[in-house]
């Protein structure tokens, strides 16, 4: 039986007063990497604009992909991969999403909080706190390797090396160096209690990350994996899943 991957969306409601216009986004690069390393993918919706369970347990793991706005209604998603052991990639926008889950994770254990057993008002409440008083994302000062635009002809002024620890599923992979694609604006600037950092551009900023905990393969990448033919990233992040 092959391994499902479900693919967490961009969410675009409330854009225009054409209700045709609510709808969500999937990127072809990422279910094309999913099936070529031999598993299923599936876009994720909502129900209402709420997480469905019966969705999510048809899946095996999780790909939140990159994108420009978090939608909070998702992270119920890590929540439910979090309790149940899922794997979950996060890539871009889906690390940061990650870590931020992790920030959470670990102001909710210093005042002896479960996440599994908080109500939806006191996540909402840690949520906001972190943010107004210690965000996870802030900007890259100076940045000159990381804010691109590609298009199918240029892509190349986006690359640049990341420098990796050997003892990481990412030096498996990649070796110790690896000159990869860069599209974003933010960095992260805490891991939580979940993560430990195992990559790092030239200019310090959080390249991946890996969790701590052995129980849980989540893996999240600044990067962008989905994009060159030749990395494989991907399929084997999903053969490790596969093995599993």
């Amino acid at each position: 039986m092959k391994k499902i991957i479900g693919i967490i969306p961009t969410i675009r409601w409330d854009t225009s007063d054409n209700p045709y216009e609510n709808r969500y986004e999937f990127v072809n690069f990422y279910s094309k990497k999913i099936f070529a390393a031999g598993a299923i993918p599936i876009g994720l919706v909502l129900n209402e604009k709420q997480v469905d369970i019966n969705q999510l347990e048809l899946c095996d793991a999780f790909l939140w992909p990159g994108g420009r706005k978090i939608n909070k209604n998702l992270y119920k998603i890590l929540y439910y991969a979090y309790i149940n052991k899922k794997p979950v990639l996060g890539i871009c926008m889906g690390m940061q999403a990650m870590c931020i889950f992790s920030v959470m994770q670990k102001q909710l254990q210093s005042q002896n909080l479960d996440i599994s057993q908080i109500s939806k008002e006191k996540w909402l409440e840690v949520y906001r706190d972190m943010i107004n008083t210690n965000p996870t994302l802030v900007p890259i000062e100076n940045d000159t390797i990381h804010n691109n635009i590609i298009t199918n002809q240029e892509y190349k002024q986006a690359m640049h090396n990341i420098n990796i620890n050997e003892n990481s599923f990412l030096a498996k992979v990649y070796g110790l160096k690896k000159e990869v694609l860069h599209m974003h604006t933010k960095q992260v600037k805490h891991v939580g209690s979940l993560f430990k950092p195992v990559a790092y551009s030239d200019d310090n900023v959080i390249e991946a990350v890996e969790s701590i905990q052995p129980h849980l393969f989540w893996l999240g990448v600044q990067f962008h994996p989905e994009y060159l033919e030749d990395d494989n990233f991907i399929n084997e992040w999903v053969k490790k899943i596969v093995k599993k």
